[in-house]
Parts: structure tokens; C-alpha cells; sequence
């Protein structure tokens, strides 16, 4: 019995290089981030794959993080 497979084509995949280009980082750091504390966006594994990949969504979310982190640091910071 086959699996159930979930494909959703409105969510690219990236490359390790490709997002960390969409984040504007250095591929090291990106696999850095992700290998640490779970920081960083979500590695997806596909079996076709040889590498990790990375959903666009999951990308997105890791930057909306960060800015939130950044957003409640200078708020600290002001009070």
C-alpha cells in the first residue's frame, strides 16, 4: 500500500542555496541555524532528493521570527 503523499504546488521547495539566497544568508549559516537549536527554517527530506529542501512557506515563517524577535528585543530595549 502506497503512502499518502500531500503535494502542494503553491509551496515551492528550495534548494539549501536558493534559500538562503530568499533569506540573504550564506548557505553555512543557513545550515548552521537549522543544525543548532532547531533555529532556522524546517528542513523537508524527499526520498527523490539527495539533500534537504526547503518549503517557501517554511522560509517565510522563519523570517516573520526573526523579525518578531527583533521587533520584541528593541521593545524590551525601549521600556
Amino acid at each position: 500500500m502506497a503512502p499518502n503523499v500531500i503535494a502542494d504546488f503553491d509551496d515551492p521547495l528550495y534548494t539549501t542555496n536558493e534559500a538562503a539566497a530568499h533569506l540573504g544568508v550564506s548557505s553555512q549559516h543557513l545550515i548552521n541555524a537549522r543544525s543548532g537549536n532547531g533555529r532556522g527554517p524546517r528542513p523537508t527530506k524527499i526520498a527523490s532528493h539527495r539533500g534537504v529542501l526547503y518549503r517557501a512557506s517554511d522560509c517565510l515563517v522563519y523570517e516573520l521570527d526573526l523579525f518578531l524577535a527583533k521587533m520584541s528585543k528593541n521593545r524590551n530595549a525601549a521600556a
